[in-house]
Parts: structure tokens; C-alpha cells; sequence
């Protein structure tokens, strides 16, 4: 991404992105056209096949970050799960996968399936039986499928944790465990919240992107200032030593330590 001072400065269109034309016809009768400062930030580097861990304010935009990238990496000739969106509550699962089925409307054999707690799990698991390649779900839920057998992950494409800090708050920490242990292919990860309370080695996110040389990380965004470095002097995540960044901001983000190999690519709110 062109190293400048102001994300808002970034001009970029949707019509621009490099995804499906059927993505593109849905994105234009969905009446988006000027993107938001974490839409400019994220989609080209989710586009490009990186991980990210992603914050920025509710109401910003962050499900189309994600949603956009999502449709466009499914194979609709194949019956697998590609991508997998874990929610904290059945009304973000729900809000999450009416967004994927309004982007990926003219996206023809792709299916889109919705799993929460509260519901009939039978009529998920008719749901399921129609093969959905994106499936949108809360974790206690999608456990619920993966012990019936009902839910396949080992071959995602992608996995999105939004609210992540929701979630663990929540408790859903030891499901959240299980659930990525079930993923064995290679995949992208992407990690949207409106917050993030720790981010250093302990937490639940370094866990996840442990080792990981491919991350991009997105903090605080509201208006603001771009910071663009590259550290790749270690090769062990637990050897990374503390990066620091001396600039004034208001946000509650200050340890970005024990990543290893990382492109930071990181918005800060200015003072």
C-alpha cells in the first residue's frame, strides 16, 4: 500500500478493487460507492491474502471489509465450507450473513448459511445439507455442528473473528480453541472488534497469529495518521522484541509487542 500520511488521502473506489464483476454489480445496487477509511485500509491488503487484526468503531463499515474478500475467494463449484465467520451474538451472525447474501446476490451457486444458538438446530442442519461454501455462526453453535458432524472446517479458505474482543469476553475463549484446532488448511485469518483490550504475547489474538510473517494490523481507527513499518530481524515469535512508537494518540492500544515478522500497518487516532 502507497506509504501516506492520511488514509482519507487514499483514493480508492470499490469499482477499483480487483474482485468479481458479480461482486462489483452487487456492491453498485447496494448503493456503495465511497469507502470508508477501514474499508480503504483493509480491503487491499485482505484482497491480497494477508491476515489482519482490525479495529475500528462499530458503525464504520468493518463487515464489508471482510464480506467483499469473503465471496470473492469461494469456489461456488465447490460443496466445501471456504469461509467460516464466528460472531458473539445470533444478531451480529445475523446482521453479518444478510450483508454476504446482499454482496454475493449475483454471485450464482453461492450459498450462505446462518447458525446460532436459539434456534432449531434441525432446521440448520437442513440448511447445511444445501452445502453452503460461507457459513456465519456464534461459536457455541458452530460447536454444537462440528461434534454432530453437521459442520466440516478442515478446508477453509478463510476465517474472520469478528468482535473477536466480544467474544472473549463473552467466554468463548476455550470454544474458540477447539474450533481453530479443527482448521487444517492453509487459510487466511482476519480479526475485526470495535476494541481491543491486550495485544501482547498472552493474549488470545498472538496466539492465533503466532509466528504468523504475513499480518497487517489496523488500530484505532477514526480519522488519522499512517504509520508503515516492516521488522523482520527475528524469526521466532517468542524473540520478538518490543517495538515501540513514539507518537501521541488517543487510544488505549499501547503494546504492540512479541510480533514477529510483521508489515504494521497501523492507524492511530491523532490527538
Amino acid at each position: 500500500m502507497e506509504n501516506i500520511e492520511n488514509i482519507e488521502e487514499l483514493e480508492l473506489k470499490f469499482e477499483d478493487l480487483e474482485v468479481k464483476e458479480s461482486i462489483k454489480r452487487a456492491i453498485a445496487d447496494c448503493g456503495y460507492i465511497e469507502m470508508t477509511p477501514i474499508q480503504k485500509a483493509a480491503l487491499p491488503v485482505v484482497l491480497e491474502g494477508r491476515d489482519i487484526i482490525a479495529q475500528a468503531p462499530t458503525g464504520t463499515g468493518k463487515t464489508c471489509s471482510f464480506a467483499i474478500p469473503g465471496i470473492n475467494i469461494v469456489d461456488v463449484n465447490s460443496p466445501d465450507v471456504q469461509v467460516l465467520v464466528l460472531c458473539p451474538t445470533r444478531e451480529l451472525a445475523m446482521q453479518v450473513s444478510g450483508e454476504f447474501q446482499k454482496l454475493s446476490k449475483f454471485t450464482s451457486g453461492l450459498r450462505v448459511c446462518t447458525v446460532y444458538g436459539g434456534q432449531e438446530i434441525e432446521k440448520q442442519i437442513v440448511s447445511l445439507k444445501r452445502k453452503p461454501q460461507i457459513i456465519c455462526g456464534t461459536p457455541g453453535r458452530i460447536m454444537d455442528h462440528l461434534r454432530r458432524k453437521t459442520i466440516k472446517i478442515k478446508n477453509i479458505k478463510m476465517l474472520i473473528l469478528d468482535e473477536a474482543d466480544e467474544m472473549l469476553n463473552m467466554g468463548f475463549r476455550e470454544d474458540l480453541d477447539v474450533i481453530l484446532k479443527e482448521v487444517q488448511s492453509p487459510h487466511q485469518t482476519l480479526l475485526f472488534s470495535a476494541t481491543i483490550a491486550k495485544l501482547d504475547k498472552t493474549s488470545m489474538f498472538a496466539i492465533i497469529f503466532a509466528d504468523n510473517c504475513n499480518l497487517a494490523i489496523f488500530c484505532a481507527i477514526t480519522s488519522l495518521i499512517f504509520v508503515n513499518s516492516l521488522y523482520s530481524n527475528t524469526t521466532t515469535f517468542s524473540s520478538a522484541p518490543n517495538i515501540l512508537l513514539s507518537i501521541s494518540f488517543n487510544s488505549s492500544v499501547t503494546n504492540l509487542s512479541a510480533f514477529v515478522n510483521v508489515c504494521f500497518l497501523i492507524y492511530l487516532s491523532g490527538t
